[in-house]
C-alpha cells in the first residue's frame, strides 16, 4: 500500500516569507502614499484655481469693473480684504481662525518666506486652505499678487515647505490665477517668478537638484528634490 506523504511549510519558512513580504510592503508604502497624495492634491488645486477664477470674475462683474483694482479701489492693496469680499459674496470660503498658523519656508534655500504674523488663512469648502499675505500689494500697479495654496487634509505643522506642503500662486488684475515656480538663473534661485512651459521642459532634478513649482504641477504633484 502506497501512502501519500503530506508536506507542509516549516515555521522557519513561514517566518522568512512573512519577513520578505514585510520588507516589500515597507519599500512600497512611501510610493503608494505619494501616489495617493498626488491623486488628491492635483484635483484640489485645479478646483481651487477654477473656483477663484470664477470668484474674481463674479466680483468684477458685480461691481461693473473690468479689473480687480477698479472693482473696489478702497481695498485694491489689501489681499485679505479682497479675499474676504470673495468669501462674503462669491465663493464658499471662510476665514480660518481655528488653525494654528505655521512658518512657511523655502524648500531650496531653507529661508523663511513668510511668518505667521504676516498672513491670513481662508478655508475652501473642500478643506483646502489659502494663505494670503497681509503686506500691501497694489494690484493696480504690479503684474500679480501672490498667495499660497495648502492642499486639503493639511493638519497644521509648525513649519511647512514651499513646493512640498504649500504651493505659491497669484492673482492678476484681470482676475486670472497663475502658478508660481522656481526661476533658475545664474544670479540665484528665487520663488518669485512664474514657471512657464520652457522652464517645465528644461528644468531637471540634475540642475542642482532644484525643483520648479510649475514642474511639480505638470508632473502631477510628484516631488523630485
Amino acid at each position: 500500500m502506497i501512502r501519500n506523504k503530506q508536506k507542509a511549510f516549516t515555521l522557519a519558512e513561514v517566518l522568512i516569507t512573512v519577513g520578505i513580504i514585510g520588507v516589500i510592503a515597507a519599500l512600497s508604502a512611501p510610493a503608494l502614499i505619494q501616489h495617493s497624495a498626488s491623486a488628491k492634491v492635483g484635483p484640489a488645486f485645479s478646483r481651487c484655481i477654477s473656483t477663484l477664477t470664477n470668484g474674481f470674475q463674479a466680483y468684477m462683474y458685480a461691481n461693473e469693473a473690468d479689473t480687480v483694482s477698479s472693482a473696489d479701489p478702497t481695498i485694491q492693496k489689501n489681499g485679505p480684504a479682497i479675499f474676504q469680499r470673495l468669501a462674503d459674496e462669491h465663493i464658499k470660503m471662510k476665514k480660518d481662525i481655528s488653525t494654528t498658523k505655521p512658518y512657511i519656508y523655502d524648500k531650496v534655500g531653507g529661508s523663511s518666506v513668510i511668518d505667521p504674523s504676516a498672513f491670513e488663512m481662508f478655508a475652501l469648502s473642500d478643506r483646502s486652505t489659502l494663505v494670503v499675505p497681509t503686506a500691501d500689494c497694489d494690484i493696480s500697479t504690479v503684474d500679480r499678487c501672490k498667495f499660497y495654496f495648502l492642499p486639503l487634509g493639511w493638519t497644521g505643522k509648525d513649519i511647512i515647505a514651499l513646493g512640498e506642503d504649500v504651493f505659491e500662486v497669484a492673482y492678476t488684475n484681470k482676475g486670472d490665477i497663475q502658478v508660481y515656480g522656481l526661476d533658475y538663473s545664474d544670479t540665484g534661485d528665487l520663488w518669485d517668478e512664474t514657471c512657464g512651459d520652457d522652464d517645465i521642459k528644461t528644468f531637471t532634478p540634475a540642475t542642482a537638484k532644484r525643483s520648479c513649482g510649475g514642474r511639480i504641477v505638470a508632473k502631477g504633484f510628484k516631488k523630485d528634490y
